[in-house]
């Protein structure tokens, strides 16, 4: 794991509304017939292995939350909160 493991989790809702599916149309000319989908992300989570390989370091967005970084070592549970990224 060099670069680390990325994961998002969410929804992704089928644009309906005609003035929005048109105003986004205009703006970036995708080929037609198209749907366009709007993702909507409840999570964000990056995960690495710290350089020395000794631990777990885990990256955690919410919207309207701050990034949180935690860390474990083997099995140690829970993890333990490094900081609070603002």
């Amino acid at each position: 794991m060099d670069d680390g493991d990325a994961k998002v989790s969410g929804r992704a809702v089928e644009m309906t509304d005609p003035d929005e599916f048109r105003a986004f149309v205009e703006a970036t000319q995708p080929p037609q017939p198209c749907h366009v989908f709007r993702c909507e992300l409840d999570e964000a989570v990056f995960t690495t292995v710290d350089p020395v390989g000794e631990q777990l370091v885990v990256q955690l967005w919410r919207p309207g939350t701050p990034v949180v970084r935690s860390a474990r070592r083997g099995t140690e549970y829970p993890p333990r909160r490094l900081e609070t990224v603002r």
